[in-house]
């Protein structure tokens, strides 16, 4: 049996797992104080537990990077021949938003597991730092009275692994022959708290026509909670801007936090034993509070978009994905809030969350196929009027 993925694939995780060699170097170094110490036994003890100490992080640091093969596929991480995300090729800082795409730019993303490949796609961004939708790239002949569509969301909405005319905003646009205009404000971690900060910023009206009524479309997982609580894993990759929190009120409130030191958090998360750990810890620490939050924003931003483009709110919830007792609570809280919600599990027809994987969900990758998109659009336009 090989233990070992292909050299390349090696180098990569080289890269993405650099506690491996951390902790394997630290081990080397205590078997050669143990082997060249030749007056304390005591020192010799100390030296020879820690090395083993130290070889089993790092043994059990590579098991959980995928070095060592004994994962199945489906376990294991996917790695990026560059990390487009982290590097500065496509992502940069925004004092609004903290993280934007950059203007103008086509940047491919090559991802595998082992030496097999998940995706191989190429992000393009328009002259306003979004993702492109036709009307960016080609001629399209609008009807009189056409309306514009906002899309946001996390890298459900933005299309994580897909071509850029495999995404739902781009499709829907699309399909519509001429009816709607779509716009995909929609990126890669974000959560509720940058669609609010979007609408009540006016950054909105520098890219979409003044066309009223609009309407939006927020894609909804429950993983956005965390990230409109700013808890882990969202600390990890972000500043935790912008962040809002409820006052003694309940009303929402807008606090900017200082964003610490980065480089450090993200030095922590590329271990995969403290992602383990903090998994097992944190990550189950979702309380009522961070939910109760978490709808204020959506409620806050269904206002702001009702009072400043007069149209039609709906969110796009994926209970397929989401935890099925905060489903129940959020599909409730939706209902009192008097917000329209579409339903993943109404579209996408499925027996079991296994065939719901294979039908619709990129190979190895937790993130919709294109084949969604378009049974998604499908349902949309013969929905919404």
């Amino acid at each position: 049996m090989d233990l070992f993925p292909d050299i390349l694939v090696w180098v990569g995780y080289l890269q993405k797992a650099p506690f491996v060699f951390i902790f394997l170097a630290v081990s080397l170094f205590f078997i050669l104080s143990y082997i060249l110490n030749h007056t304390s036994k005591t020192i010799k003890a100390v030296s020879l537990n820690l090395a083993v100490i130290f070889f089993f992080l790092g043994f059990w640091e590579a098991y959980l990077a995928g070095l060592i093969q004994v994962q199945s596929i489906k376990d294991r991480d996917l790695v990026k021949d560059e990390d487009i995300w982290y590097s500065g090729t496509l992502r940069v800082r925004d004092p609004l938003l903290d993280y934007a795409l950059k203007k103008n730019a086509a940047v491919r993303e090559k991802v595998s597991i082992g030496n097999q490949s998940a995706y191989d796609v190429t992000y393009t961004t328009n002259r306003y730092g979004w993702r492109v939708s036709p009307h960016d790239i080609m001629r399209i002949d609008f009807k009189p009275g056409y309306r514009d569509v906002f899309f946001f969301g996390c890298s459900i909405a933005f299309g994580t692994g897909l071509a850029d005319d495999e995404t739902l905003p781009f499709i829907f646009e699309k399909g519509s022959s001429g009816k709607y205009k779509s716009f995909n404000f929609a990126n890669q971690g974000y959560g509720p708290q940058q669609m609010l900060v979007l609408l009540n910023s006016g950054r909105i009206d520098s890219v979409a026509s003044d066309n009223k009524p609009a309407i939006a479309i927020y894609e909804a997982v429950d993983w956005q909670i965390e990230r409109a609580a700013c808890k882990y894993p969202y600390v990890f990759w972000a500043s935790g801007n912008p962040h809002y929190v409820l006052n003694r009120f309940g009303e929402l409130e807008l606090d900017f936090r200082s964003p610490g030191n980065p480089s450090i958090r993200k030095i922590i998360y590329q271990s995969r034993i403290c992602r383990t750990i903090l998994n097992s810890l944190i990550c189950r620490s979702r309380s009522q509070k961070d939910i109760s939050l978490f709808m204020e924003i959506v409620k806050e931003a269904k206002k702001a978009f009702e009072d400043k483009y007069q149209g039609e709110f709906y969110v796009l919830f994926w209970d397929r994905l989401s935890d099925p007792a905060t489903s129940k609570k959020l599909l409730s809280a939706f209902k009192d809030a008097r917000i329209n919600v579409f339903k993943i599990s109404d579209i996408l027809p499925a027996h079991s969350y296994t065939e719901f994987k294979k039908l619709y969900l990129l190979k190895h990758d937790m993130h919709p196929n294109a084949l969604v998109n378009k049974l998604i659009a499908k349902y949309l336009l013969e929905r919404i009027k």
